[in-house]
């Protein structure tokens, strides 16, 4: 499925990487490579995951979570290592936070991005069938609701503004890696990730099994 503040373009072509290479179209100040899924390692095949990552001020990752994948622990190896990375700064425009898709496809011999950035999450990219996905909120019956305790969309009153976010709740109910689709200004958009950061909801669960849900939702007045 395609994550909505981040989709654009069309795909390029992949070009496998050696496992000590950054991803492609990513620029990092420190990065380290995810591991080899032991039951690739010993028992051969393929998988593939792709991960959604928030980086922070200094290019620091402040939260990942995986969207889409062959199986989980191709989704793991990524996670165990995300924590690790720091990401170049974007000067202009100022950026972070900001989001960041990474996919990454594993054989039983190597580890190497396929392709990263707005085009990691176009599903058929990967050559794979998915075993886990992202839910997107139109197919939820009935849809996670919101915590009343937690709502309170009106911005501070020193900020006049509103923006368009795109996120993912959880299977426990908490949003992840927030993104601008679009918003009044700079200062509404930092204040409307902070705020959505706190949301939570019902725990999402789709043909009775916990999900993640895509989300697009309006902040501000």
């Amino acid at each position: 499925m395609l994550l909505a503040a981040c989709m654009s373009g069309e795909t390029r072509p992949s070009k496998p990487l050696p496992q000590s290479v950054a991803p492609e179209g990513v620029e990092f100040g420190l990065y380290r490579a995810p591991e080899l899924p032991a039951h690739l390692r010993t028992n051969g095949g393929s998988g593939y995951s792709v991960v959604a990552v928030t980086v922070g001020p200094g290019g620091r990752v402040i939260d990942a979570v995986g969207i889409e994948a062959s199986d989980q622990a191709c989704i793991d190896a990524v996670l165990a290592v995300a924590p690790t990375w720091v990401f170049a700064p974007v000067k202009n425009p100022p950026t972070e936070p900001r989001r960041e898709i990474l996919h990454y496809r594993f054989s039983s011999s190597s580890v190497v991005n396929v392709l990263s950035g707005p085009e990691a999450a176009i599903p058929g990219t990967s050559g794979d069938v998915a075993e886990i996905r992202t839910v997107r909120w139109s197919d939820m019956n009935p849809p996670p609701e919101r915590l009343p305790a937690q709502i309170d969309d009106a911005p501070p009153a020193r900020i006049r503004g509103t923006a368009e976010i795109n996120f993912i709740i959880d299977e426990t109910g908490r949003v992840r890696v927030p993104a601008i689709v679009e918003a009044s200004d700079w200062d509404a958009a930092l204040v409307a990730l902070d705020d959505v950061a706190d949301w939570r909801f019902t725990p999402p669960k789709h043909e009775g099994r916990p999900v993640l849900v895509e989300v697009r939702a309006r902040w501000g007045n």
